[in-house]
């Protein structure tokens, strides 16, 4: 049994909270968690671990869900999570029906998912090339939306989204919001990183997010900015996140990717790697 998010649009209700994190372990690893509970559906993401250890997925196949935020004060415990995210589709999916693209302002920290066959892309996020990127994906969700051709999905995945947009002209801008409020529908996914001390610099494109993971936030105005419970200021950085859905909380313990992301906290260099022998379990 597994928990997914149930996204409602529209739904005016107060959030409540499901589920509580266990205390923040860095015994909690990826590799581990996901081989209990293998095989999992397709186009599942691995997002944390509740209360009771079972894990929370969110799922890439369901049209109705959408694009997500990752948001924290540290960067690099946002950095921990997207990245943990990203390894759990990798390592639960075929290259046949998942591709993946990273845009960020630290590539080497992401080198490590250029080993796998999902990885199509892993750009700074300021390269000429972001832009093409973005005008590639939203050729393809059009090309999609008139029902003409079907694929895998596509993951793109953004660490520093401020920094990313400041590098956009306008019209480019636009093109990103369409394509956060629109790809879902047609397979084409966004995963965004923002550190909280650059909310500001979002603009409208905050709006577009309808799913927020939120680490710890100490700012005040951030956290009333988006409608978060006052206990994401208490969050053990790098080793817990709120879900924050329209009509849901629920807080979770991320999967490490690895016992030594602990050190990307403390600015110490740290390598990610799948384990092998979970590697080798998959038939493709």
């Amino acid at each position: 049994m597994t928990y997914a998010i149930p996204l409602s649009t529209g739904h005016t209700e107060p959030r409540r909270p499901l589920r509580h994190a266990p205390a923040p372990s860095p015994q909690v690893l990826l590799e581990e968690s996901l081989r209990e509970f293998l095989p999992l559906p397709p186009f599942q993401m691995l997002l944390g671990l509740c209360e009771d250890g079972l894990p929370l997925l969110f799922d890439l196949g369901e049209a109705d869900t959408g694009s997500l935020l990752f948001i924290a004060d540290s960067p690099a415990a946002l950095g921990i999570h997207l990245k943990s995210a990203l390894a759990s589709i990798c390592l639960t999916n075929s290259p046949a029906d998942l591709n993946l693209y990273v845009l960020s302002s630290r590539p080497l920290h992401y080198s490590i998912l250029e080993r796998e066959p999902h990885t199509r892309v892993n750009f700074h996020l300021q390269s000429p090339e972001a832009a093409i990127l973005l005008e590639e994906l939203a050729n393809l969700a059009e090309t999609r939306s008139s029902g003409e051709t079907e694929g895998p999905v596509q993951v793109l995945a953004v660490d520093g989204l401020a920094d990313l947009l400041s590098g956009l002209d306008t019209d480019h801008n636009a093109l990103f919001d369409w394509l956060v409020d629109s790809g879902p529908p047609v397979g084409i996914w966004v995963l965004a990183a923002q550190p909280s001390s650059g909310l500001n610099r979002l603009g409208t494109t905050l709006a577009a997010f309808p799913t927020l993971i939120a680490g710890n936030v100490s700012d005040s105005s951030a956290i009333e900015a988006l409608a978060l419970p006052a206990s994401v200021r208490g969050l053990n950085s790098g080793y817990q996140s709120l879900v924050v859905s329209s009509s849901e909380i629920i807080q979770v313990a991320i999967a490490h990717s690895e016992r030594n992301d602990a050190a990307i906290l403390s600015g110490e260099t740290a390598t990610w790697s799948p384990s092998q022998a979970l590697l080798d379990s998959f038939p493709f």
